[in-house]
């Protein structure tokens, strides 16, 4: 997690769910809160289904989810992870971000499906260098 008057991420790095969600549950002990808002979540283990759970996302409060693959080795990220996310904004507006297109992904990019959920989905184009997201 990382805090600053700027903003504020938390990044999963390949952390195991049941990991996180125990840290989350202690720190919002301590806060007094039952969610924790961060300005984005940097996805873990690249989107894979086995690193985030309806658990873990019920306790994160964010409207922007990174996820940093290009899905070649392990053809991440899984249509599970999207979904759980999906289902945890409760209908709230999200955006997803992709340092990829991919096969793997390319399917979030269809409006029907972005206006159906409720969600914006952004891409990387190496025309113009590297995504980046600025925290407000």
């Amino acid at each position: 997690l990382a805090e600053h008057a700027a903003g504020s991420c938390l990044f999963l790095a390949d952390a195991h769910p049941d990991a996180v969600t125990a840290s989350l549950k202690r720190l919002l002990a301590e806060r007094g809160a039952k969610q924790l808002k961060v300005d984005a979540v940097k996805v873990a283990h690249h989107g894979s289904k086995n690193n985030t759970d309806e658990e873990l996302v019920s306790l994160i409060d964010s409207r922007c989810f990174l996820f940093s693959t290009s899905g070649a080795k392990f053809k991440h990220p899984d249509e599970e992870v999207i979904a759980r996310i999906l289902d945890g904004a409760g209908g709230r507006p999200i955006t997803l971000y992709f340092n990829y297109l991919s096969e793997f992904n390319k399917k979030w990019k269809a409006q029907p499906l972005q206006e159906k959920h409720n969600y914006s989905a952004i891409y990387s184009d190496d025309s113009e260098g590297p995504l980046v997201l600025t925290i407000e």
